[in-house]
């Protein structure tokens, strides 16, 4: 098990008497607090988790949360160590000892290798917020990067505003991969424009300045005319016009030379036309860079 230094909660220090009399926050915090650094010291992290996560509810202190954090890697919930990991060293919960800044890091770099990443950027709604799958509890979302990480596998991961349509995202989380997500919410008039290439799902498809990514790849857009294709064969290019509420098909089939015959189906959209959420999703690698996207800016990849 790796072992780290355990601080203590400083500001709680309330006489035994005093915590009896008068069961403030503080003083219940010390209590757990107390309890999750015995269990720690004693072999039991999951107790630990379970005594740091009550005092940390009753008061989020940074102590608390380091301490947190190292229980958490202890018992293998990497993911949530990580996310606790970000917010610490990012200075959210206060300033650590140049000590336990180093231990933070080492920790932090450790159990990102072990977990899918998201950074996640919410724009065209103030008190956004974001839920992944079913979290009790939403952490606040804006313009500037939110750090998400997640266990490898498949997670549902919720944005939504007041007077907003929440949008619900699949997210496929790797380990050691780290991609981006932006969302907009937007008012416009929006469709949805859909790409495959039946019976080869390993074909990679593009919506050109918007997406690029394995069939099939979907996205709700404003309404407008977009090019469609393959991205091995540029020459495939085609127009495409989306029309708001609707949904665009475009099957692509693979032919001889660079002949690509396309199908289109227009139908009605799953989505809100008004106060819709429009959110950019790119499936790519980690290593492929941003795309310039006509209508919301920069875009970068999620794999999803």
């Amino acid at each position: 098990m790796r072992t780290f230094a355990l601080l203590s909660l400083l500001g709680l220090a309330a006489p035994a008497h005093a915590q009896e009399a008068d069961p403030t926050p503080e003083a219940a915090a010390r209590v757990d607090f107390e309890r999750g650094v015995a269990a720690m010291e004693s072999g039991d992290p999951s107790a630990a988790v379970r005594a740091f996560e009550a005092s940390f509810a009753a008061l989020p202190y940074l102590a608390t949360a380091y301490n947190l954090a190292i229980a958490y890697e202890a018992v293998g919930q990497r993911a949530d160590a990580a996310n606790l990991l970000d917010r610490i060293l990012g200075g959210e919960l206060g300033a650590l000892g140049p000590a336990e800044a180093r231990e933070a890091r080492d920790v932090y770099d450790a159990v990102r290798a072990h977990v899918g990443t998201v950074t996640l950027r919410v724009e065209g709604a103030e008190a956004a917020w974001v839920r992944v799958d079913d979290a009790p509890e939403t952490r606040p979302a804006g313009a500037e990067p939110l750090f998400i990480a997640l266990d490898p596998g498949h997670h549902v991961v919720h944005v939504g505003a007041p007077g907003h349509r929440p949008r619900r995202l699949l997210v496929r989380a790797e380990l050691g991969v780290d991609n981006a997500l932006r969302v907009r919410f937007d008012t416009r008039a929006i469709g949805t424009l859909r790409v495959t290439v039946p019976h080869e799902q390993s074909a990679r498809v593009e919506i050109v300045g918007v997406a690029t990514g394995p069939s099939p790849l979907e996205h709700d857009l404003p309404a407008g005319v977009y090019e469609v294709g393959l991205v091995e064969r540029p020459a495939s290019r085609r127009s495409v016009s989306v029309e708001p509420g609707a949904l665009r098909e475009v099957s692509l089939q693979l032919g001889g030379g660079d002949e690509v015959l396309i199908g289109v189906l227009v139908g009605a959209a799953a989505l809100a036309v008004a106060g819709a959420v429009t959110g950019v999703v790119v499936a790519t690698t980690e290593s492929d860079a941003p795309l310039e996207e006509p209508v919301f800016g920069i875009i970068a990849a999620l794999s999803f």
